[in-house]
């Protein structure tokens, strides 16, 4: 229950990818803004597929419906589509060919980014803040195991 400071650079130093400190920039840098707004609560979930932008506005919507946010701050980027970037998928099995065909995944390759501010209609009054918009619906739906 202690953090051994000797022991994990003595050994448990050695069970990280060598490419683990990149992976958390996107979390560093959502931090960064989140401090510098003054922003609490949930923070960053990181997506790389084509679904990053519908799977962190779904995750938002739901935490939106449970209350347990007033607000949020979602975005999403999708990597370029490209000769690599398709022979990733096909390879990872999740790149959609026919729609109709239970053999490859429900991705469909695209590009783009976007950022939305998200916020409860009842804390959009208790700050008269007119509603700019409504979302009127969204999906994601991850396969099982």
């Amino acid at each position: 229950g202690r953090f051994d400071l000797a022991r994990f650079f003595g050994g448990g130093l050695r069970a990280l990818h060598p490419l683990w400190p990149l992976a958390m920039l996107g979390n560093v840098a959502a931090g960064h803004v989140a401090i510098g707004l003054d922003l609490r609560g949930d923070n960053t979930v990181l997506a790389s597929h084509a679904d990053a932008g519908v799977r962190v506005l779904s995750e938002a919507c739901a935490a939106l419906a449970a209350g347990s946010m007033s607000a949020a701050v979602v975005g999403g980027v999708a990597e370029p589509v490209s000769e690599a970037s398709l022979e990733r998928r096909h390879l990872e099995g999740v790149l959609a060919r026919d729609p109709h065909s239970a053999e490859y995944g429900p991705l469909a390759p695209g590009e783009g980014g976007a950022i939305l501010a998200l916020e409860s209609a009842p804390s959009a009054a208790a700050r008269g803040t007119p509603v700019l918009g409504w979302l009127s619906g969204h999906g994601f739906a991850p396969r099982g195991p």
